[in-house]
């Protein structure tokens, strides 16, 4: 909840001093916020994505807009596979788990 996150916060700040709440908690917070922020935004978002009106919206077309962005071996996988294989997890994401994700993405693209 906010109350207990701001309570945390607040304990935290008061027993570390400003520098280093800045440092160990503001930092690198503030550092995934923006890798969050930055994912999301690049998996919803392309050059030749189209926008639909409420007419023409269907859970498909907009599972389809969504885009796969490599990042590399590494970062996928400690990411399970969420960036490489965005357009299956938006289709199948009650019955595709994220460690099948990279297996399902190869089989949609054949």
């Amino acid at each position: 909840s906010v109350v207990v996150s701001a309570a945390t916060a607040g304990t935290l700040w008061m027993n570390m001093g400003t520098a280093d709440f800045a440092v160990v908690c503001i930092a690198p917070w503030m550092v995934m916020s923006f890798w969050l922020f930055m994912v999301t935004y690049l998996q919803h978002h392309s050059e030749d994505g189209k926008l639909y009106t409420d007419d023409t919206w269907s859970f498909e077309r907009g599972a389809f807009e969504t885009v796969d962005r490599d990042y590399g071996k590494w970062i996928n996988r400690m990411s399970h596979h969420m960036m490489d294989g965005h357009v299956v997890h938006h289709l199948f994401f009650t019955r595709v788990p994220h460690y099948n994700l990279e297996k399902a993405t190869k089989s949609l693209v054949k």
